[in-house]
């Protein structure tokens, strides 16, 4: 007797800390109920360190209740147990309905004294070595017993589709099957009456069980964790992840793929990847990498380098990874840098740099359709005395003004650039002189009779314009060109301002 209660206490000690330790460590399976199986281990074995020292029916019937507070919920643990470590643990409702038969079963050992339905008769044995009551089922007791050999068979079921055929994961499985058939031997042994005295042998069956288990959560833990932190990575990481076999049929996508393709969140595992993603799918013709455009939620398109690998077994290709990489922010960065370069920063019009090439090269245009060029340089007159006036801030908000002015006046072919502080040029293309004077003058009316307040003043402004012509149309001639506006420009200053001078003679 007090070998066997020894080694039972022994059993319930190992169980109980096995369930601290992996509730803590949180073991290679990442299952939040995978503890739990070791505590209802323990208070199975529990239940029979009580009926060792029942002296009657009654107490030997309450240590009965206290197993069957342990036991039942054993093989629905286990089948969460391995949906978790498969990533295909049903909604809660569906879980929590696992365990309807476990606790109908407890309430009805609980309460078989009064309703009399679960045992026909009960019967205290006792030797010295042990102690149990005997117990004769009734038929409630077998139907309620096959619910869990149903849940032993689905077990069976679903590692061998989802565990056995998967080399990362077939270790774990094979040691978790593995140890829990062990108390299952032990358990049809005893129901079918094959046990010495009818007595229950199944808790000497654990010590086994939890060996295994043991091995398998402070062995394996050590070999399997690059294959379980890889599954955690490519889960987590920022890339979209899709794999698809070497028909094209989905498999797989990680969580950064569901949310930038919502419809994959509820897709079904080989279907087609056109009849999901279209675009994705057509994106694989072209084998090298590439950039791919988006929709985005807010309206926004969003930029993507997409990438795609075989995957090979041997020399044959067995599916595709496919892999998005975000470069929206890149993209736009880039996009800003570009603008920073070609762009003037206040006035957001070409710079002086950006303005000079591509007036070169609408030159160059122009000499192959034999048409003229013309510059326009324009200065505000007494820009000076407003910075010194009013400060700087006031006279960018001048620069602004201007530049908004013009640019509503011309086309969106005319060139248009901040040559320098308070000086503007504009290029163009096929313009007769009486043209371009008639435009200039426009330009000019049109600054002056605008206003830009300024802490509550107004101040108005003008400007002055040197126009040149010419019909000479390379780049090299360019240059002259737009000495001769300046020339022309600083005509018309000195002759009073407010005023469009022109200049010929290429």
């Amino acid at each position: 007797m007090i070998l066997h209660v020894t080694i039972l206490l022994a059993i319930v000690i190992y169980a109980i800390t096995l369930f601290v330790i992996t509730l803590i460590k949180k073991s290679v399976y990442r299952s939040p109920v995978f503890p739990f199986m070791f505590l209802a281990l323990a208070v199975y074995v529990l239940g029979f360190v009580f009926e060792a020292f029942a002296s009657n029916i009654a107490q030997g019937y309450a240590s009965v209740i206290v197993k069957y507070f342990g036991i039942p919920y054993v093989t629905p643990l286990l089948l969460l147990t391995l949906l978790d470590y498969y990533n295909r643990r049903p909604k809660l409702p569906i879980s929590m309905l696992l365990f309807l038969p476990p606790v109908v079963t407890t309430i009805l050992v609980a309460t078989w004294p009064v309703n009399g339905i679960y045992y026909s008769r009960a019967t205290l044995v006792s030797n010295e070595f042990f102690t149990q009551l005997q117990i004769q089922p009734t038929t409630t007791y077998f139907v309620l017993l096959s619910y869990s050999y149903i849940l032993y068979v689905t077990i069976f079921i679903v590692a061998v589709k989802f565990g056995l055929g998967n080399p990362v994961r077939r270790k774990n499985t094979t040691i978790i099957l593995l140890a829990m058939i062990i108390p299952v031997i032990f358990n049809i042994v005893y129901v079918l009456g094959w046990t010495p005295y009818g007595l229950d042998f199944q808790p000497y069956a654990f010590p086994f069980t939890l060996m295994i288990l043991s091995y398998s959560i402070f062995r394996l833990d050590a070999l399997d964790i690059l294959p379980q932190a890889k599954e955690l990575f490519l889960e987590n990481m920022d890339d979209a992840l899709i794999v698809i076999d070497r028909k094209r049929w989905y498999i797989y996508s990680n969580n950064a793929a569901k949310k930038l393709f919502p419809v994959l969140q509820n897709a079904d595992e080989e279907v087609p990847l056109a009849n999901l993603l279209p675009a994705v799918d057509e994106s694989m013709k072209i084998e090298a990498g590439h950039e791919i455009e988006l929709p985005g939620e807010d309206g926004r398109d969003l930029y993507y380098y997409f990438t795609q690998k075989h995957i090979a077994h041997k020399t044959k290709t067995v599916g595709y990874c496919l892999m998005l990489h975000d470069i929206t922010e890149d993209k736009n960065k880039i996009e800003k840098l570009q603008a920073d370069a070609e762009y003037d920063g206040l006035t957001k019009i070409y710079n002086h740099n950006t303005f000079n090439e591509l007036a070169k090269g609408s030159m160059q245009i122009a000499g192959a359709e034999h048409v003229n060029s013309c510059v326009f340089y324009i200065d505000l007159d007494h820009f000076k005395d407003i910075n010194d006036t009013y400060g700087h801030l006031c006279g960018d908000m001048v620069l602004q003004k201007v530049t908004e002015t013009i640019k509503k006046i011309l086309r969106r072919s005319d060139l248009f650039g901040r040559l320098g502080g308070d000086e503007f040029g504009i290029f163009f293309m096929n313009i007769t002189e009486d043209a371009a004077l008639g435009l200039a003058e426009k330009i000019r009316e049109s600054v002056s009779e605008v206003s830009t307040i300024y802490q509550g003043i107004t101040i108005k402004t003008t400007i002055s314009v040197g126009v040149a012509l010419s019909e000479k149309q390379s780049p090299q001639f360019y240059e002259k060109l737009l000495e001769n506006a300046d020339l022309a420009l600083y005509k018309a200053k000195r002759r009073g301002r407010n005023r469009v001078e022109v200049w010929m003679g290429m």
